[in-house]
């Protein structure tokens, strides 16, 4: 938590995308679910690198919001 990184999004879901950071295998690690704005949404579609600030931590999860 606090830290920033970089995260590739993977999918949207209502209010957020989910995305995985550089040391996440897909189907084996977490996710890293990144709450947006529509509008940011429309500027980091799926396939989008963006820099994640971390606020939270579940089990297997992390989330957070965009860098600024």
């Amino acid at each position: 938590i606090g830290k920033t990184l970089d995260v590739l999004l993977e999918s949207e879901e209502p209010g957020a995308m989910v995305g995985r950071s550089f040391r996440d295998a897909p189907d084996i690690d977490g996710n890293v679910l990144v709450k947006m704005t529509p509008r940011e949404r429309r500027q980091n579609p799926p396939g989008s690198f963006v820099k994640v600030r971390i606020s939270g931590a579940s089990e297997y999860d992390l989330s957070g919001k965009l860098a600024s």
